[in-house]
């Protein structure tokens, strides 16, 4: 199953244990996608926990 975790103007997604970073990019806006480690996206979700207090 596919999780989908929202920040200010990326997402991180988490399919089957693989972790993805994902923006909009270029003059088209067009997704790029990153993959990432766990600890990395852990990090990413700290962060965003952090910013909405």
């Amino acid at each position: 199953m596919e999780k989908i975790h929202r920040g200010d103007g990326f997402a991180i997604i988490e399919k089957d244990g693989e972790y993805q970073i994902s923006w909009a990019q270029g003059p088209y806006n067009e997704p790029v996608f990153y993959s990432i480690s766990k600890r990395n996206m852990t990090k990413h979700l700290n962060q965003i926990k952090t910013l909405m207090k």
